[in-house]
């Protein structure tokens, strides 16, 4: 609702009261307190939080709930992407840092250039064998690999 902390629930406006003697009775203050907050909204999730800005509230929301990486497994906070190899059983959540490094390692190669296939591929059978191939590569292929 905004007036406490997603993560520790702490309220963000509080009061304080200091009572001291004085030497003509007691002294009362009262302090009203309002930390400072920030509303987040992670990537990939649909919901945004109010958190408190100072203190450890963000980091630990956001180690709990952040979608982690599939190439280096740490928490996304921005800039998303989701890649879906071709021959893939499932699409890859990745930092947009992390994805060439990721297509680089986990894309099948070209049978006929080696470089990994991101997008549309070609499957050919040849000789009892199963060829992976860049759309552009399969001419070259077909003529030379055969």
């Amino acid at each position: 609702d905004g007036r406490s902390c997603f993560q520790c629930r702490k309220p963000f406006a509080r009061q304080e009261t200091e009572r001291k003697q004085t030497p003509t009775g007691t002294a009362t203050t009262t302090t009203h307190i309002t930390d400072a907050k920030t509303t987040l909204q992670l990537p990939g999730l649909q919901t945004s939080v109010t958190l408190h800005s100072e203190g450890p509230c963000i980091e630990r929301y956001v180690q709990a709930n952040a979608l982690r990486c599939d190439h280096c497994a740490r928490p996304i906070e921005d800039q998303m992407t989701t890649v879906q190899l071709p021959w893939a059983t499932k699409q890859a959540t990745l930092h947009q840092h992390c994805e060439a490094d990721y297509v680089d390692l986990h894309a099948t190669r070209c049978a006929q250039c080696e470089g990994p296939i991101r997008d549309r591929g070609v499957r050919l059978r040849s000789r009892g064998l199963v060829h992976f191939l860049h759309a552009r590569c399969e001419a070259n292929f077909r003529t030379w690999g055969l």
